[in-house]
């Protein structure tokens, strides 16, 4: 598919003021690596967007586990590698993965402290707040509701899902993810600021909004030793 068509069918999925936006931002992020996002905290109240959702099949298992047992997938998930596992280890952060006739399927990971963003930076997650990050679904089982019966396990099995908000960040331009689904307001996750950093000399520096950091989630500098600054 040329260039051309890849913007007309974008354009036609999205719109072409959100279309032109989309290349900008791919521009920016190829000559500046510049990465914009949108802070999102959700409510934490999912009972009925989770309530219709059944079992896939009886070889299919959603579960919680300790990240070191997914050591296994480390040489043929490329999101997977041993130090990534350590580190989530050591700062007691959780796995909910759903396995599919033994194999891997799908996970995600769950933290409440400070946290990996990329080699260089870090991101600080407030009291009273879980961050779900790195999430992954097996190309063959995409859109068979993998991610919502992984959420749906972890407000099973966490002691505290109901006492803790979530938040979550995705690229500005991201329109496949911020388009996709709908809530019920009750249950909706709200957009309360942006977060991001750009290339310096092949250096990450971040960036993060007054509203971002009035919550107490920032993007860091691996060696940046500071706690949260609340303004």
């Amino acid at each position: 598919m040329s260039k051309l068509q890849e913007f007309k069918k974008r354009s036609g999925q999205w719109g072409l003021r959100r279309c032109l936006y989309w290349e900008l931002m791919n521009l920016l992020k190829i000559v500046f690596g510049i990465r914009i996002h949108y802070l999102y905290v959700g409510n934490s109240i999912r009972d009925t967007y989770y309530a219709a959702l059944s079992k896939i099949s009886d070889n299919h298992i959603t579960k919680k586990i300790a990240p070191e047992e997914l050591l296994p997938w480390v040489d043929s998930v490329a999101e997977l590698d041993a130090d990534f596992l350590q580190t989530a280890t050591i700062n007691g952060d959780t796995c909910f993965a759903n396995f599919i006739e033994g194999n891997l399927a799908g996970f995600d990971f769950i933290s409440r402290t400070r946290t990996i963003v990329s080699d260089q930076l870090d991101i600080l997650i407030p009291e009273g707040f879980r961050y779900e990050y790195k999430g992954w679904t097996h190309p063959d089982h995409r859109r068979s509701q993998l991610a919502r019966l992984r959420a749906r396990a972890m407000l099973e099995n966490e002691d505290r899902p109901y006492h803790e908000r979530s938040i979550w960040y995705v690229e500005t331009h991201n329109y496949s993810s911020l388009l996709h689904g709908f809530r019920p307001p009750r249950e909706r996750d709200f957009r309360v600021g942006l977060m991001g950093w750009f290339c310096f000399f092949g250096k990450e520096i971040p960036f993060n909004s007054r509203n971002a950091k009035r919550y107490g989630v920032e993007f860091v500098r691996k060696e940046d030793s500071r706690k949260r600054q609340y303004v």
